[in-house]
């Protein structure tokens, strides 16, 4: 047996060691909630709008319609209880965590490197994961990239679904599809799903409330965590009587202040140049698609990135997006170099992101008392911008060699 085949197997491990290690990680994970409570405020946000008597259409207007359906079989079991709300809310998105677990270890076969890294992931990032629903669609994100070569028609389905519980994931369909062999399929299974999921909130709702998503974050502002603020809060820490943070759109956004709407102006152009990367290098991956297939995983988890540093709006639980799609990459691709460094700067900006929120977030709203804090804030956001630059970097060079080994490409 040759060495290198050698130090594959070494690393192979039981499902069992994968189990205990779940479960260790997790049980570490869920007592730390004692000293984090104030991660339970989404869910009593969700719980509090189910039961009001307004009807659908007034339900949860900042998400997808389909969201309100799937946590109104929770509603109808929990009643008028939080507390039993936000239990079973919290079970099924530990369920979701350990199915995905599972998917990882079978993409890897069994190997230590994603699975790991994923585990220790949600130590870093924290319980939060567990009590907000976006793992939901990062883990669809992420199926997606998986079954992407053998089942590219399923590949477009996850991301429909994902469409339905955030938007975003409907994104990685053009990114896959500009290498697959078969991208028909990817796209026909996708828009059929999607088409049936729109016509359905239609249907329900109306076309207000199927929009209302796309509305809402039109007009949000600039959120004190995100990229763009970053400049206005290091002044606000100098200067804090110049600016004024608001509770607003169940976030805090800076809502007075000498910088902020040329921030807000500048995040909306930010995006723009995003998105024209993301097409210049799609058609890159396109030109090298039957020498470079495996690149446009790469650049679903560049446009990732650059979304979230470029987007007015951050929330903790964004890194989820992120991270879950670069776990199937790092399953799919153990040995890759890039892949090893991503997962060691995902688990620092796990670790900078709970400690600003939610273990130091009373620090960072006192403009009196927010030094520290500031100082991580910003080295996070510069971290991620840093990560999306690295992301986008990686694919260019990708589709700049003809000769790049397709290391069992998810895109086919």
């Amino acid at each position: 047996m040759n060495s290198s085949r050698y130090a594959a197997l070494r690393t192979r491990r039981p499902v069992v060691w994968t189990v205990a290690s779940w479960l260790i990680t997790r049980a570490v994970m869920m007592l730390a909630v004692s000293r984090e409570g104030a991660i339970g405020g989404d869910i009593l946000h969700y719980f509090q709008s189910l039961n009001g008597t307004r009807g659908q259409g007034s339900m949860l207007p900042e998400y997808p319609l389909p969201m309100v359906w799937l946590m109104w079989p929770i509603h109808l079991v929990a009643g008028h209880s939080e507390r039993v709300f936000a239990t079973i809310f919290v079970i099924s998105m530990l369920v979701l965590d350990a199915a995905f677990t599972a998917l990882l270890h079978r993409v890897s076969r069994g190997a230590l490197t994603a699975v790991d890294a994923w585990l220790v992931f949600g130590v870093c990032l924290g319980p939060l994961m567990f009590y907000r629903f976006d793992l939901l669609p990062a883990v669809l994100a992420a199926v997606a990239i998986a079954v992407a070569l053998r089942a590219p028609a399923t590949s477009g389905l996850a991301a429909a679904i994902g469409f339905a519980s955030k938007l975003w994931p409907i994104m990685f369909v053009p990114l896959l599809a500009v290498s697959h062999r078969r991208a028909w399929r990817l796209v026909v299974g996708a828009v059929a799903s999607a088409a049936v999921i729109v016509e359905a909130c239609v249907l329900a709702a109306g076309m207000t409330r199927t929009m209302s998503p796309l509305t809402w974050q039109t007009d949000r502002g600039l959120q004190i965590e995100s990229l763009a603020a970053t400049p206005e809060m290091v002044a606000r820490a100098f200067h804090p009587g110049s600016y004024v943070i608001g509770f607003v759109n169940n976030s805090y956004e800076l809502t007075v202040g000498p910088g902020v709407t040329a921030a807000r102006h500048a995040s909306s152009v930010l995006i723009v140049i995003a998105m024209a990367v993301v097409a210049w290098l799609a058609w890159r991956c396109w030109r090298t698609r039957h020498t470079a297939s495996a690149a446009s995983a790469w650049l679903c988890l560049s446009a990732t990135a650059l979304l979230v540093v470029t987007d007015k709006t951050f929330s903790p639980q964004y890194l989820l997006w992120l991270a879950a799609p670069a776990a199937v990459v790092f399953a799919l691709q153990p040995a890759d170099r890039v892949a090893r460094h991503m997962w060691w700067s995902l688990l620092a900006l796990g670790v900078l992101t709970q400690f600003v929120y939610p273990l130091t977030y009373d620090d960072l709203l006192n403009p009196n008392n927010n030094g520290l804090t500031m100082v991580v804030l910003a080295l996070r956001n510069l971290g991620l911008l840093g990560l999306a630059i690295a992301l986008c970097v990686n694919v260019f060079r990708q589709t700049s060699t003809p000769t790049i080994s397709a290391e069992r490409s998810p895109a086919g």
